[in-house]
């Protein structure tokens, strides 16, 4: 079992300077709204992404009045405990067990994470690139060549497009052919991010569909289908004249269905959030079938947003031995998971752990 045993923050968000002991399995966080109840489940995520999961601008998860910010966090997975630490001092930093890697990307893994929150709806009926970098994250965390492969396709992206963009304002005179040279490179790297995606849609449909079936207790049906953006020879000069990339796995896209109807325009808010329920736990289980590890489960004020029939039912189906947080202004709202679970009190950026007992 992988779980976070403690966690030092500095200058992160609201957060001045603290250090927590937590509970290999139930971490209740209690506070009202706007007292850093989502910073804290930020932090962890943090420190197993390297990256935020609201929003891409690092400088601004900094104190008002820092320079930087420091994460360091304690994991055990069975007989081993690895230290991370994350520091943000003009530049972004990793180090595990003292040593510093050579590149950010090789901290993912070490601390696989999933989260829910509200905003989870516009995974369903948002843009595409939130869907994508949904199957990015899951896969990257699960899979270490899907990351190599990432990675190169991304660098090969970046060159073709400065090369692209050179031809549309004419500083470049290299002949247009050359193009293809980049287009061999990028089509080797796209196709292993594209049967890497492929295959794990079918397999996160296989898993979300039954949850949403049990979860509605209706004859409703989930379907997912893959839609890459094909490449057609008419989009080479329009490439140019763009002075970018048209097609390839980075403009890809996921379409949701439910009862045959694309959930994006045809279906209620209702289905949208049970559609997003259960693409999250399915998360979780090809987590699970990939590395033989839950993930830390971090839950950000859902509940609130859920009927008492959905509640109860993710209440319970993420309460399968893996480490869970989850924030809340109500411990009613959290009432099966009370037994057993540690509370911790956020008022002001300050976190105060509370005895599980006296709320059971």
């Amino acid at each position: 079992m992988m779980y976070l045993s403690s966690l030092r923050l500095k200058n992160f968000r609201n957060i001045k300077e603290t250090e927590i002991q937590f509970n290999p399995r139930v971490n209740i966080i209690l506070g009202q709204n706007g007292q850093g109840k989502t910073n804290l489940l930020e932090a962890i995520y943090f420190l197993g992404i390297a990256r935020s999961f609201r929003t891409s601008q690092d400088s601004t998860l900094i104190t008002w009045d820092g320079d930087g910010f420091f994460l360091s966090g304690v994991v055990a997975k069975q007989h081993i405990q690895d230290k991370i630490d994350v520091l943000l001092e003009g530049t972004k930093r990793v180090r595990i067990n003292s040593k510093f890697l050579p590149r950010i990307i090789d901290l993912i893994g070490h601390l696989l994470v999933s989260v829910f929150f509200p905003e989870d709806l516009h995974l369903i009926k948002g843009t595409p690139d939130l869907r994508r970098r949904f199957l990015d994250i899951l896969l990257s965390q699960s899979n270490p060549q899907y990351l190599y492969h990432l990675q190169q396709y991304q660098k090969i992206l970046k060159q073709r497009n400065e090369m692209l963009w050179q031809l549309k304002i004419g500083m470049n005179d290299m002949p247009v052919d050359m193009l293809s040279v980049w287009d061999t490179q990028m089509q080797s790297a796209a196709s292993q991010i594209v049967e890497a995606r492929e295959e794990a849609i079918r397999n996160i449909e296989g898993i979300a569909s039954g949850i949403h079936q049990q979860i509605i207790i209706a004859n409703e049906t989930f379907k997912m289908s893959y839609k890459p953006s094909i490449f057609t020879p008419d989009k080479r000069s329009n490439e140019i004249r763009r002075g970018c990339t048209l097609s390839g796995p980075h403009l890809d896209d996921i379409l949701f269905q439910i009862n045959g109807v694309d959930a994006r325009h045809g279906s209620s808010q209702g289905q949208q959030r049970t559609a997003a329920i259960s693409l999250r736990l399915a998360e979780m289980e090809c987590l699970y079938q990939q590395t033989e590890e839950l993930p830390v489960l971090l839950l950000d004020d859902v509940c609130s947003e859920l009927d008492e029939s959905r509640r109860g039912y993710l209440m319970k189906a993420i309460n399968r031995g893996g480490q869970i947080f989850i924030t809340t202004t109500e411990l009613d709202t959290v009432k099966e998971l009370i037994d057993g679970a540690t509370v911790f009190e956020v008022k002001e950026g300050g976190i105060a752990c509370n005895s599980s007992s006296a709320f059971s």
